[in-house]
Protein backbone atom coordinates (compact mmCIF):
# COMPACT_ATOMS: atom_id res chain seq x y z
CA UNK A 1 0.00 0.00 0.00
CA UNK A 2 2.73 2.54 1.19
CA UNK A 3 4.61 1.67 -2.63
CA UNK A 4 1.07 2.05 -4.30
CA UNK A 5 0.60 5.93 -2.56
CA UNK A 6 4.27 6.71 -3.16
CA UNK A 7 4.03 6.13 -6.78
CA UNK A 8 0.66 8.02 -7.04
CA UNK A 9 2.09 10.72 -5.33
CA UNK A 10 4.90 11.35 -7.76
CA UNK A 11 2.76 10.88 -10.43
CA UNK A 12 0.79 13.95 -8.82
CA UNK A 13 4.14 16.29 -8.35
CA UNK A 14 5.54 15.70 -11.65
CA UNK A 15 1.86 16.73 -13.32
CA UNK A 16 2.14 19.92 -11.16
CA UNK A 17 5.71 20.50 -11.61
CA UNK A 18 5.09 20.45 -15.46
CA UNK A 19 6.07 23.47 -16.63
CA UNK A 20 3.36 26.10 -18.39
CA UNK A 21 5.05 29.06 -19.23
CA UNK A 22 8.47 30.05 -20.12
CA UNK A 23 11.38 30.41 -17.14
CA UNK A 24 12.73 34.42 -16.90
CA UNK A 25 15.58 34.19 -19.95
CA UNK A 26 14.88 30.78 -21.22
CA UNK A 27 14.86 30.46 -24.78
CA UNK A 28 11.42 29.57 -26.05
CA UNK A 29 10.41 28.07 -30.01
CA UNK A 30 6.99 29.14 -31.90
CA UNK A 31 6.15 25.53 -33.70
CA UNK A 32 3.19 26.35 -36.49
CA UNK A 33 1.60 24.47 -38.37
CA UNK A 34 -0.46 25.74 -41.17
CA UNK A 35 -4.26 24.94 -42.73
CA UNK A 36 -4.29 22.06 -45.38
CA UNK A 37 -1.42 20.39 -44.73
CA UNK A 38 -1.08 16.52 -44.24
CA UNK A 39 -0.58 14.43 -40.86
CA UNK A 40 3.51 14.57 -41.27
CA UNK A 41 3.60 18.02 -40.96
CA UNK A 42 2.82 17.81 -37.11
CA UNK A 43 4.47 14.76 -36.89
CA UNK A 44 7.64 16.59 -38.13
CA UNK A 45 7.41 19.34 -35.56
CA UNK A 46 6.34 17.23 -32.72
CA UNK A 47 9.92 15.78 -33.05
CA UNK A 48 11.30 19.11 -33.08
CA UNK A 49 9.58 20.12 -29.63
CA UNK A 50 11.17 17.14 -28.56
CA UNK A 51 15.05 18.07 -29.58
CA UNK A 52 13.90 21.45 -28.40
CA UNK A 53 12.74 20.72 -25.23
CA UNK A 54 15.81 18.12 -24.71
CA UNK A 55 17.90 21.59 -24.72
CA UNK A 56 15.74 23.40 -22.12
CA UNK A 57 13.76 25.54 -24.74
CA UNK A 58 10.48 25.98 -24.00
CA UNK A 59 8.03 25.24 -27.03
CA UNK A 60 4.60 26.52 -28.17
CA UNK A 61 2.38 25.02 -30.56
CA UNK A 62 0.00 26.42 -33.11
CA UNK A 63 -1.08 23.67 -35.40
CA UNK A 64 -4.15 24.19 -37.52
CA UNK A 65 -6.72 24.53 -36.03
CA UNK A 66 -4.99 25.89 -33.36
CA UNK A 67 -2.96 28.04 -35.51
CA UNK A 68 -4.58 31.59 -34.49
CA UNK A 69 -2.63 34.94 -35.78
CA UNK A 70 -3.15 36.90 -32.96
CA UNK A 71 -1.86 34.32 -30.31
CA UNK A 72 1.01 32.93 -32.61
CA UNK A 73 2.61 36.91 -33.06
CA UNK A 74 1.99 37.32 -28.79
CA UNK A 75 4.29 34.24 -28.49
CA UNK A 76 6.84 35.39 -30.90
CA UNK A 77 7.89 38.66 -30.02
CA UNK A 78 9.94 37.13 -27.77
CA UNK A 79 11.00 33.89 -29.18
CA UNK A 80 14.26 31.94 -30.45
CA UNK A 81 13.29 30.23 -32.68
CA UNK A 82 10.28 30.40 -35.18
CA UNK A 83 9.23 27.16 -37.18
CA UNK A 84 6.38 27.00 -39.84
CA UNK A 85 5.43 23.92 -41.57
CA UNK A 86 2.43 24.92 -43.85
CA UNK A 87 1.91 26.12 -47.32
CA UNK A 88 3.59 28.92 -48.95
CA UNK A 89 1.80 31.52 -50.48
CA UNK A 90 2.77 32.32 -54.12
CA UNK A 91 0.98 36.47 -54.10
CA UNK A 92 1.31 37.07 -50.60
CA UNK A 93 4.69 38.69 -50.46
CA UNK A 94 5.99 42.47 -50.03
CA UNK A 95 5.72 42.65 -54.30
CA UNK A 96 2.83 40.54 -55.09
CA UNK A 97 4.97 37.70 -55.56
CA UNK A 98 6.21 34.40 -52.51
CA UNK A 99 5.96 35.31 -49.03
CA UNK A 100 3.12 35.12 -45.67
CA UNK A 101 1.93 32.39 -44.30
CA UNK A 102 -0.98 30.57 -43.88
CA UNK A 103 -2.08 29.66 -40.65
CA UNK A 104 -6.04 29.46 -39.94
CA UNK A 105 -6.13 32.29 -42.52
CA UNK A 106 -3.67 33.69 -44.97
CA UNK A 107 -1.01 36.53 -43.10
CA UNK A 108 0.55 38.28 -45.97
CA UNK A 109 3.91 39.66 -45.84
CA UNK A 110 2.72 43.13 -45.09
CA UNK A 111 0.69 41.96 -42.33
CA UNK A 112 3.51 39.87 -40.96
CA UNK A 113 5.92 43.10 -40.74
CA UNK A 114 3.75 45.72 -39.27
CA UNK A 115 2.20 43.19 -36.87
CA UNK A 116 5.45 41.37 -35.29
CA UNK A 117 8.50 42.39 -34.62
CA UNK A 118 11.22 40.03 -32.58
CA UNK A 119 12.38 41.16 -30.21
CA UNK A 120 15.66 38.41 -29.87
CA UNK A 121 16.98 37.90 -33.73
CA UNK A 122 15.69 34.34 -33.59
CA UNK A 123 16.64 31.53 -35.97
CA UNK A 124 13.67 31.05 -38.94
CA UNK A 125 12.99 27.76 -40.13
CA UNK A 126 10.84 26.62 -42.94
CA UNK A 127 9.66 23.00 -43.21
CA UNK A 128 7.78 22.21 -46.84
CA UNK A 129 7.15 25.39 -47.65
CA UNK A 130 6.79 26.32 -51.68
CA UNK A 131 9.31 28.63 -52.76
CA UNK A 132 10.58 28.92 -49.11
CA UNK A 133 13.45 27.41 -50.36
CA UNK A 134 13.52 27.88 -53.91
CA UNK A 135 11.26 25.56 -55.87
CA UNK A 136 7.68 24.79 -55.46
CA UNK A 137 5.32 21.69 -55.81
CA UNK A 138 3.24 23.51 -58.78
CA UNK A 139 6.80 23.94 -60.72
CA UNK A 140 5.81 21.75 -64.43
CA UNK A 141 9.45 22.54 -65.66
CA UNK A 142 12.51 23.47 -64.32
CA UNK A 143 13.19 27.00 -62.81
CA UNK A 144 16.11 29.09 -63.36
CA UNK A 145 18.32 30.25 -60.53
CA UNK A 146 17.58 33.80 -60.42
CA UNK A 147 14.00 32.49 -59.92
CA UNK A 148 14.88 30.19 -57.28
CA UNK A 149 17.04 33.39 -54.99
CA UNK A 150 14.22 35.77 -55.80
CA UNK A 151 11.90 33.21 -53.98
CA UNK A 152 13.93 32.62 -51.08
CA UNK A 153 14.80 36.14 -50.52
CA UNK A 154 10.58 37.02 -51.15
CA UNK A 155 10.42 34.91 -48.41
CA UNK A 156 12.98 35.48 -46.50
CA UNK A 157 13.02 39.43 -46.10
CA UNK A 158 9.53 39.77 -44.03
CA UNK A 159 10.96 37.72 -41.42
CA UNK A 160 14.57 40.15 -41.56
CA UNK A 161 12.07 43.27 -41.56
CA UNK A 162 10.86 41.94 -38.58
CA UNK A 163 14.39 41.49 -37.15
CA UNK A 164 15.23 37.94 -37.62
CA UNK A 165 18.53 36.81 -37.70
CA UNK A 166 18.67 33.88 -39.99
CA UNK A 167 16.52 32.34 -42.39
CA UNK A 168 16.68 28.13 -42.97
CA UNK A 169 14.14 26.65 -45.36
CA UNK A 170 14.43 22.99 -46.26
CA UNK A 171 11.96 20.43 -48.33
CA UNK A 172 13.55 17.60 -47.38
CA UNK A 173 11.80 15.36 -45.10
CA UNK A 174 14.05 15.47 -42.33
CA UNK A 175 15.80 18.74 -43.20
CA UNK A 176 14.87 20.79 -40.27
CA UNK A 177 15.95 18.13 -37.72
CA UNK A 178 19.13 17.82 -39.05
CA UNK A 179 19.64 20.96 -39.55
CA UNK A 180 18.58 22.15 -35.45
CA UNK A 181 19.94 19.00 -34.27
CA UNK A 182 23.71 20.50 -35.96
CA UNK A 183 22.90 24.26 -34.59
CA UNK A 184 21.97 23.86 -31.20
CA UNK A 185 25.12 21.51 -30.73
CA UNK A 186 27.28 24.50 -31.63
CA UNK A 187 27.95 24.71 -35.40
CA UNK A 188 26.76 27.64 -36.99
CA UNK A 189 24.45 28.31 -40.26
CA UNK A 190 26.78 27.59 -42.90
CA UNK A 191 28.20 24.70 -41.12
CA UNK A 192 24.32 23.54 -39.86
CA UNK A 193 22.73 24.33 -43.61
CA UNK A 194 25.99 22.03 -44.84
CA UNK A 195 24.67 18.92 -43.17
CA UNK A 196 21.82 19.02 -45.07
CA UNK A 197 23.05 20.75 -48.60
CA UNK A 198 24.94 17.65 -48.75
CA UNK A 199 22.14 15.54 -50.19
CA UNK A 200 21.98 18.26 -53.27
CA UNK A 201 24.25 17.90 -56.13
CA UNK A 202 25.01 21.49 -56.13
CA UNK A 203 25.40 24.97 -53.54
CA UNK A 204 25.51 28.08 -54.93
CA UNK A 205 26.38 30.78 -52.10
CA UNK A 206 26.17 34.64 -53.42
CA UNK A 207 26.52 37.54 -51.21
CA UNK A 208 23.34 39.97 -51.70
CA UNK A 209 23.55 43.47 -52.70
CA UNK A 210 20.54 45.59 -52.24
CA UNK A 211 19.54 48.13 -50.59
CA UNK A 212 17.13 46.74 -47.83
CA UNK A 213 17.42 44.12 -44.82
CA UNK A 214 19.14 41.72 -46.89
CA UNK A 215 22.13 43.38 -47.78
CA UNK A 216 25.33 42.25 -47.36
CA UNK A 217 23.50 38.92 -45.91
CA UNK A 218 24.83 35.50 -47.60
CA UNK A 219 22.38 33.70 -49.67
CA UNK A 220 22.99 29.44 -50.29
CA UNK A 221 20.67 27.39 -52.37
CA UNK A 222 21.13 23.75 -52.89
CA UNK A 223 19.66 21.94 -55.70
CA UNK A 224 19.55 18.11 -57.29
CA UNK A 225 18.11 17.52 -60.87
CA UNK A 226 15.05 15.47 -60.65
CA UNK A 227 12.50 14.07 -63.08
CA UNK A 228 14.96 16.28 -65.94
CA UNK A 229 14.61 19.39 -63.80
CA UNK A 230 16.17 21.46 -61.04
CA UNK A 231 14.93 21.14 -57.80
CA UNK A 232 15.50 23.61 -55.30
CA UNK A 233 15.10 21.76 -52.13
CA UNK A 234 17.75 23.61 -49.23
CA UNK A 235 18.26 27.34 -48.50
CA UNK A 236 19.59 29.85 -46.19
CA UNK A 237 20.00 33.48 -45.55
CA UNK A 238 22.16 35.43 -42.93
CA UNK A 239 25.69 35.58 -42.03
CA UNK A 240 27.38 32.63 -42.23
CA UNK A 241 28.36 32.62 -38.96
CA UNK A 242 25.78 33.24 -37.18
CA UNK A 243 24.98 30.82 -34.14
CA UNK A 244 22.79 30.27 -31.09
CA UNK A 245 24.97 32.67 -28.87
CA UNK A 246 23.58 35.14 -31.26
CA UNK A 247 20.42 34.63 -30.50
CA UNK A 248 19.12 36.79 -27.33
Amino acid sequence: MKTQFLFFAIIISNTFLSQQQPATNQKTAVLVVGKDVGSYAQEQLDELAVLFESKKIFVYKFYYPNADWKKIKKAAINCSFFVYNGHGCSNCGLDGEFGGIYVNDFVTATTFTSELYFEKSPLIVIQNSCGAAGSSETDVKSITYTEAKNRVTDSAIPYFISNAGAYFATNWMDGARTFLEEFLEGLNLNEAYKKVAQLEEKIINKLIFSSDELNGKTISTGYSIRNNKNNYNTAFVGETEFCLADIN
